[in-house]
């Protein structure tokens, strides 16, 4: 798979995700089983503006890259290994319970395992 795609999805995985935690915050404290107060909904529409920016970083950098493609993919898998990072954590810490927790991990991994094998020298 070409890493000018894994960014496109990523792109669109990105803006989806951002988009429904500024509209819906409240399927998000649903889905983790969170009792949100109103600092806790403009904390995820900051979030959500923020995974938004780097949705449009994400769909630019497949066109601005240049031959730096390699370098970019290989960030954006490291990216999604922090997220898996913080989502174990906060799994483990029983912050963050629920499907999300294995949605996050599973896709970030997948994710991840896209940008890491399109990224490699011999591609």
């Amino acid at each position: 798979m070409d890493t000018k795609l894994i960014l496109r999805i990523n792109g669109i995985y990105m803006a989806l995700s951002s988009l429904s935690a500024f509209f819906m915050p409240n399927m998000w404290f649903e889905g983790g089983g969170l009792t949100p107060n109103a600092a806790a909904y403009t904390l995820v529409q900051a979030v959500g503006t923020f995974g938004f920016c780097l949705a449009i970083i994400s769909w630019r950098t497949a066109d601005i890259a240049g031959e730096a493609i390699k370098s970019f993919g290989r960030l954006f898998g490291i990216l999604h290994c922090i997220f898996i990072l913080l989502t174990a954590y906060q799994a483990l810490t029983d912050q963050f319970t629920g499907f999300p927790v294995y949605f996050n991990i599973i896709l970030s991994l997948a994710l991840a395992s896209a940008f890491f094998y399109s990224s490699r020298e011999s591609a």
